[in-house]
This record gives C-alpha cells, structure tokens and sequence, in this order.
C-alpha cells in the first residue's frame, strides 16, 4: 500500500514537472528500461517466441544474438581441449576468436535494444509474461538506478517549485497565461460579487413582499385610509426599484458570465495551442535524439572496424619490416660491393697507367741509347779511310 501510494505521488510530481525536467527524467527511465531488458535477455527469446508480438527484425535480433551466445559458450567449453590439442599458439587463437565473439554479442545486445525502444509493445509483453530473478548485481543495478530516478524527479520538482527566471522563447506565452489568468481572477470575482449582491436584493424583496402581505393582511379593513394608501404607494415603488435594480444586476451577471466563456475558450484554445507546441517540441528532441544515438552507434562500428584493420596491419607489420631489413641490408652490400670495385677498378686503371708510362719512358730511353750507340760507331769508321 505504501508503495502504491509513493508511486502515486511520484507520478504526480512527474506530471507537475516543466519540460526540460521531464526530459530529464524521461533519458533516466529509458536507462533504466534498456538496463532491465539487458538483465532479462538471456530469457527474452525463450519467451518472446511463445507471445503473441510479430516483429521481424526484433526476431532477427533476438536469434542472432542467441547463436552469439551458443557459439561463445562453446568457444568455452573447447578451452581446455584447445589448450592440450595445439598449445600456445591454439591458446592465442582461441583469445581472438573469444575477443572477436565479445565484441558481436555487445554490438548485438545493442541491436536489441534499439528493436525494444522502437517497438516499446513487445516490451511490454514480454515483460509481462516474463518470470524470472535477476542477479544480485543487475537487481542492485536497477534497484541504484530506480532511486536514482526518484531522488532526481523529488530535486526537480523542488526545482520547479522555486521561482525561476523564464526562458526568453517561451517568456511572452507566459505573460500572456498570467495576463488572463488574472483578468479570469478578475471576473470570477466579479461574478461573485454581483451573485452576493443579487441575492441581497432577492432576499430584501422577499422580505419586503413579506411585508407587504402583512400590512395588506393587518390593514385591508382599513385600505381606503389615505396613510395606507401611501405606504403602499412607497412600498410599491420601492419594490419596483429594487426588481429593476435586480434585473440589471442579472443583465450584469450574464454579460460577465459570457465574457468569462469567451475568456475562458480563448485560454482553453491557447492552451492546446502551446501543449501541441510542446508536444511537437518534445518529438522533435526525441527525433534528434535518436539520430545522434544512431551516429554514434554508427561511429562505434566504424571505429571498432578500424580498430580490426589496425590490428591486421600491426600483424603483418614485424614480417614487412623483416623484408624491408633485409631489403635496405642487400641493398647496402651491393652499395658497398659497387664501391670496393669502383675503388679496385680506379686503383687498377692508375697502376696501369703508371705502368704504361713507366714503360714508354723506358722504351724511349732505350730507344735513344742505342741511336747515341750508332752514330759513334759511324764517327769512328770515316776517320779510319782518311
């Protein structure tokens, strides 16, 4: 009973909050929701197979993440066997494949959820034939965060209740609202008061009707008397006035009580006029809302996509920089190679030139030595046949 009424009185503070702290407090439940149907999912599929909701791509989702599931409960299972069978090599391969398997069933736990949140009926249904504990950790999970809400629609409301400047866009709506809410004030008051005065004056013709009786009672053996006859005179005009005076006040009362119509339609008009505003409002944030939680659902995938290829790349990069190593280290022989044998050909191409012309010196010289021989030797032969 007590809860009943705490919750009660919760959904009625949450009706009196403003629209930013029903934002608010509307993020919050959603939260709690995904958080509660993530808690309930390994039972979900048994149950939602047996309800009466239709949704293919909610059943798309659940039986995706159900092979999910068997397949990371069998990668357990071949733990051990994959540890004994092909060492450490299979052991880091089995690692992979089990990261490789987190990473599906977080991004499928994700798809089911956004199946829920757009068919919230499904949800519901489930839920209501859904019969099973939590764990001790998701109960005390959504219990912190059902407090969590409590305690934030309590500060809201406390919020609310202090005066607040108003925001600029909606400051004229509400100067308005107050306006006529005071005008309205205005003439109900009004209206009370010629409602007063009215029956004062009823009440006095009443009495005076009363009087009348009496006087015609008491005196009509005596009406001929001329003082008689102008006490009635009196009385009559006096009556007359005062049934003129109440005609006008119910003219009066009826006028106001159309104005006070036509007030008050005017502001019931007003009204549906700002609550569709804000409806229309309240959509669009959702609308947007949804688009940025689909970017960055979107962004999750690219990033963890690049983050795989990354990994590949860093994979093959110790092998291509093995082969570049060795590449750069043939290169750099064959560099050294061309300029040993650069260096043996120039040296070479010296000695032989140093050798030629050793060599030609020595012809010539040799040369020369045997002419100056041949010319003595005539010299000699002409003074002898003198």
């Amino acid at each position: 009973m007590a809860d009943n009424q705490s919750e009660v009185a919760l959904l009625f503070k949450k009706n009196k909050l403003s629209l930013e702290a029903r934002r608010v407090s509307n993020i919050v439940e959603k939260c709690i929701n995904e958080v509660e149907a993530a808690a309930a999912l390994p039972c979900i599929h048994r149950i939602y197979a047996s309800s009466n909701v239709v949704d293919s791509d909610l059943s798309k989702a659940l039986e995706a993440h159900q092979l999910l599931k068997e397949k990371l409960e069998k990668n357990d299972s071949l733990k051990q066997e994959s540890a004994e069978l092909h060492g450490a090599k299979g052991e880091d391969a089995r690692k992979t494949h089990s990261a490789q398997l987190e990473k599906d069933i977080k991004r499928s736990v994700r798809n089911v959820i956004r199946c829920f949140r757009a068919n919230p009926n499904a949800l519901v249904s489930i839920k209501a034939a859904l019969d099973v504990e939590l764990g001790e950790s998701e109960s005390n999970l959504i219990k912190t965060l059902q407090m969590f809400h409590n305690h934030t629609i309590e500060r809201l409301f406390r919020l609310d209740e202090e005066p607040q400047p108003s925001s600029p866009s909606f400051r004229n709506v509400e100067n308005l609202i107050l306006h006529e809410k005071q005008s309205l004030t205005h003439l109900k008051e009004k209206n009370e008061w010629l409602t007063l005065q009215i029956s004062e004056r009823e009440r006095e013709i009443r009495h005076l009707e009363k009087d009348l009786g009496n006087i015609r009672e008491e005196n009509l053996p005596a009406l001929q008397d001329k003082q008689a006859q102008q006490n009635m005179k009196i009385l009559s005009t006096k009556l007359s006035s005062l049934q003129k005076e109440a005609d006008e006040l119910s003219l009066q009362l009826n006028s106001l009580m159309l104005e006070n119509k036509q007030a008050e339609r005017v502001l019931q008009e007003k009204n549906k006029m700002l609550e569709t505003e804000i409806e229309n409002l309240i959509q669009t944030f959702d609308g947007q809302m949804e688009e940025i939680e689909a970017k960055l659902e979107l962004n999750e995938r690219e990033y963890e996509k690049e983050q795989e290829e990354v990994k590949k790349l860093e994979e093959l990069f110790p092998a291509l920089e093995r082969d570049c190593n060795k590449i750069q280290e043939k290169r750099r022989l064959a560099e050294e190679k061309r300029i040993r044998e650069t260096r043996e050909l120039e040296l070479k191409t010296k000695a032989a030139i140093v050798i030629q012309a050793w060599w030609r010196g020595y012809s010539i010289r040799k040369t020369l030595k045997n002419k100056g021989k041949k010319k003595k030797g005539k010299k000699g032969k002409g003074k002898r046949k003198k």
